[in-house]
């Protein structure tokens, strides 16, 4: 089972939070699909930090245009790992 809770946070509230991880923080996953061949065009990037580099802490999500061409097609998002029984 996993612990992962995922929260919808702010763009401001992601910037700061890859900010603060400074040269501590790491791409952990990343998936590009601007073709749309596995279903809608997407890039998701989580990152991670090297004291704690099983544990995914933030996740972006872009919606862009299919090949990139023209603006994105929905709104980005952003998501905090939130620890069990943990706060923002």
């Amino acid at each position: 089972m996993s612990s992962e809770r995922w929260e919808r946070i702010t763009c401001g509230e992601y910037e700061e939070r890859l900010s603060i991880m400074g040269d501590h923080g790491f791409v952990y996953s990343s998936l590009t699909d601007l073709g749309g061949e596995f279903g809608e065009p997407i890039i998701e990037t989580q990152w991670a930090r090297d004291d704690d580099p099983d544990n995914p802490i933030l996740k972006g999500v872009r919606h862009p245009a299919l090949n990139g061409e023209g603006p994105d097609r929905s709104p980005c998002e952003h998501y905090f790992n939130m620890p069990k029984g943990g706060s923002r």
